[in-house]
Parts: structure tokens; C-alpha cells; sequence
């Protein structure tokens, strides 16, 4: 059983690294007749189009149902590992598992934006303006999350969209740090649960 378990978890490594590849080769307009591009296609798709049948994981142009995806086979991988290594698991290590996930999915999420707030305050710093479509790109994917903030620590009037930029950057990284010392401290906890 615990072989067994082993190769689950090391091909289901292996799939997580396709789907990663899979991700960042649609970021280029690359010809799908490719034979290797092809057969990654293949193996990944189905998959991946079942999470994008969930509505509530695109928001605006963002899909997050790669990273959803992908949550659940490390959840999966995680539970054949624990059980590979120590032959039994309990429901406290399985929610533990199941959150840890989910955190790691959220701070995938923060640390995305905390790097594209960053980029967009240093093309402001070193003047790079707003009208070439990265910057507009980048300002669309912030905006929700800005104004929202705006609307906390400025209410009825606007901020300086630099400043905003650096409160919404601190926001998003005390919100990282924060929420990994909770979700530790919960995993700790539910770890140690009897059944």
C-alpha cells in the first residue's frame, strides 16, 4: 500500500508540472500543431476544462481555475503522500491538508498581486505613464481591489494612485504574512485531532 501510494503521489507531481508547463506555454501565441505542444494539450484539457465549467473562478479576464485545479491534485497528493509515509490518516491531518491547499492557492493569489502593484508603482516611479496596454492591463486587473481601499482609507475623495498603489501592495502583504502564521497555527491544531 504505502508503493502504491508513492507512485500516486510522484505521477501526480509529474501532472502538476505538465499543467504548469501547459499554463505558462498559453501565454505565448504558440502554434498548437506543435507535436509536443499537442500531446500536453491532450493530456491536460479535460482536466483542466472541468474546473472552467465553475463561473465564480473567472473574475473579469482573470481565470483562477487553473490554480483551483490544481489545488485538488495537490490535495490529492498530499493525502497519498501522508498515507505512503505513515499508512493511515486522520480526518483532523485530512482538513488540514484540504486547508493548506487552499491557503497555498489564496497566497499564490496575494503574491500575484503584490508583484504586479509593485511593477505598476515603479513604472510610475521611473515615469513610464499609463498608456501603453501592459500599464492599462495591469490597472484593470488592480482596479477592484484599489477602489475598495480607496473607498476604506480615503472615503469620498481619491487617493494619489501611487500612494494607493503602496497601501494596496502593504495590504496584500500583511495579508500574506498574517494569514500563514493563522493558517498554520489551524493546521497545527487540526492535526493534532484524535479522529
Amino acid at each position: 500500500m504505502a508503493l502504491l501510494m508513492r507512485i500516486i503521489s510522484a505521477l501526480l507531481t509529474i501532472y502538476i508540472l505538465i499543467i504548469f508547463i501547459r499554463l505558462i506555454l498559453s501565454w505565448f501565441n504558440l502554434p498548437v500543431a506543435s507535436r509536443g505542444i499537442d500531446i500536453i494539450h491532450r493530456i491536460t484539457d479535460p482536466y483542466l476544462t472541468y474546473f472552467r465549467r465553475f463561473r465564480f473562478l473567472t473574475v473579469g479576464k482573470m481565470d483562477f481555475s487553473p490554480i483551483a485545479a490544481i489545488m485538488v491534485l495537490v490535495v490529492v497528493q498530499n493525502v497519498a503522500r501522508f498515507l505512503g509515509s505513515t499508512g493511515r490518516i486522520t480526518l483532523g491531518i485530512f482538513f488540514s491538508i484540504v486547508l493548506g491547499a487552499a491557503w497555498s492557492g489564496f497566497a499564490f493569489i496575494l503574491h500575484f498581486f503584490i508583484a504586479i502593484t509593485v511593477i505598476r508603482f515603479l513604472s510610475i516611479i521611473i515615469a513610464r505613464g499609463s498608456a501603453h496596454p501592459i500599464w492599462q492591463t495591469l490597472d484593470y486587473m488592480i482596479a477592484p481591489v484599489a477602489e475598495r481601499i480607496n473607498r476604506i482609507f480615503s472615503p469620498g475623495k481619491l487617493m494619489v494612485y501611487s500612494n494607493l498603489l503602496i497601501v494596496t501592495a502593504l495590504i496584500f502583504a500583511g495579508s500574506a504574512i498574517g494569514g500563514r502564521l493563522i493558517i498554520s497555527l489551524l493546521m497545527a491544531v487540526l492535526q493534532r485531532l484524535p479522529i
